[in-house]
């Protein structure tokens, strides 16, 4: 059996850091009402018809006190919108760039009292703002890059580390090299020039772990690997030089306690499962899981209680691990796709248990697990003739949302409390059998937003309140 690392690895990246809504809207639809609502809870509605002679493709929704900050088009193009539920409270906050190619928006991240996002106001190229959802609090943090572009392409991923964001950036002489910003143009620095000149370094994953933030860099000759900065950045090194003799590709970082996980590449033992506590010395693998040269390909992590399962292949199962550190510890959850190849994604959380979708890409369903084999089970077989995919699950309260495709009705709003009876379409949205497909699901101020197309007025924003 051939083990398809490199979809899962190559999808998840797009997803998170499209551009533009409706690019992930697009990029999500490549790779793939009777109600049933919690006591008290009222059915999905529409928010708003943003767009009246298109569709607005909202997204990138984030809480900013009682109201949600979001990017969506008109005829202005995209730009900065605000919402408080009501039609009447939801309106651009400012027109960035005036006319109707639009500023962009992209990549909204709450700093408490502010927002930090990525935007091209037409003058300085796509750089870093804020907004406190006022037009006069809405401005250009600094201009990396005076010469063109601070962000480009797919790499605009901006991650909170306590009052701050990280991010990479390109300041027209640097090439893209790790960045961090408090909000104000003083704040604002490059951490430092990992691959020298005009090179790039190009990090991503920015985790943080204890007074440093963990993240993968390629350095000067193009060898990626670990490198971790001070969280204040004055102080940058590489980790570790895992491969030796090229690039241990790290990814998938996800910080449990103490110390990070991801996957990692060395020429004798393949993609495997490696850790973390911030030091050279304690940085190595847990366990050369497809024994030899082969890849076991861990990815798709998540922390469970004080376990982190993810998916890999051992040369015989390909589906559910687990691990608590240690090479015992590091074991079969569940053969999720006996024979198959089994895929892994999504987070959601649920009494203690991490709610996915999970089997062969035929046959795509929600489970759930909490680390146990007795514990790891598919909640419910949605679409008995194929895969339902569910798709940006997302908890809110006592349940967890989703879209899903049960063969019949299309992708379309669905709720699950954990259990087979609990696991229910929400609304139809869209009549027949093409389906909504809500995106960008996000739970803010006891609400959740979406977007979705209910067929008439193209894609806009959505909400259903607990």
């Amino acid at each position: 059996m051939v083990r398809t690392r490199s979809l899962t690895r190559s999808l998840a990246p797009l997803l998170r850091v499209a551009r533009h809504p409706g690019q992930a809207f697009v990029l999500a639809v490549v790779t793939g009402l009777s109600m049933a609502l919690p006591v008290g809870a009222a059915g999905p509605a529409l928010v708003k018809d943003i767009h009246p002679s298109g569709a607005s493709n909202p997204g990138w929704f984030t809480a900013l006190g009682q109201k949600v900050l979001f990017a969506a088009a008109d005829a202005k193009g995209v730009e900065l919108w605000k919402s408080d539920g009501k039609a009447a409270g939801t309106s651009r906050v400012k027109d960035i760039r005036p006319g109707a190619a639009g500023s962009d928006v992209t990549m909204i991240v709450g700093m408490g009292s502010f927002v930090l996002f990525v935007a091209d106001d037409g003058t300085h190229g796509r750089e870093l703002w804020r907004s406190d959802g006022t037009a006069a609090g809405t401005r250009l943090v600094e201009d990396i890059n005076p010469s063109g572009h601070a962000f480009t392409g797919l790499l605009p991923v901006l991650t909170r580390v306590g009052g701050k964001v990280w991010f990479a950036a390109d300041d027209g002489a640097s090439g893209f090299e790790p960045w961090v910003s408090d909000g104000t143009a003083g704040g604002t620095r490059r951490v430092k020039d990992i691959d020298p000149g005009t090179g790039s370094s190009m990090p991503g994953e920015f985790t943080q772990l204890g007074s440093g933030v963990v993240y993968s860099a390629s350095g000067a000759g193009g060898d990626r690997e670990l490198w971790r900065s001070t969280t204040n950045g004055g102080s940058t090194a590489r980790l570790k030089d895992i491969n030796g003799a090229g690039s241990s590709t790290p990814s998938g970082l996800v910080r449990a306690g103490s110390v990070i996980y991801f996957e990692a590449m060395t020429p004798s033992t393949g993609f495997e499962l490696w850790k973390t506590d911030g030091t050279g010395g304690g940085t190595k693998m847990v366990k050369d899981i497809y024994s030899g040269i082969a890849d076991s390909s861990p990815t798709s992590f998540a922390v469970v209680g004080g376990l982190v399962t993810f998916s890999a292949y051992d040369g015989t199962v390909s589906g559910l691990f687990v691990t608590d550190g240690t090479d015992s510890g590091t074991k079969v959850a569940k053969d999720i796709a006996p024979g198959g190849n089994a895929t892994i994604n999504g987070a959601g959380v649920l009494d203690g248990s991490r709610i996915m979708a999970a089997g062969e890409l035929s046959d795509q369903e929600l489970w759930r697990t909490n680390g146990t084999p007795s514990g790891t089970r598919k909640i419910k077989e949605i679409n008995a003739g194929g895969a339902s995919q569910p798709g940006w699950i997302t908890t809110l309260g006592r349940r967890v949302y989703f879209a899903a495709d049960d063969g019949v009705k299309g992708a379309e709003l669905w709720i699950s409390d954990g259990t087979p009876s609990g696991t229910r379409r929400v609304a139809d949205l869209r009549a027949g059998a093409a389906g909504s497909v809500p995106f960008f699901l996000v739970a803010a101020n006891g609400a959740l937003w979406f977007s979705a197309d209910d067929g008439s007025r193209g894609r806009e924003l959505w909400r259903l309140v607990r």
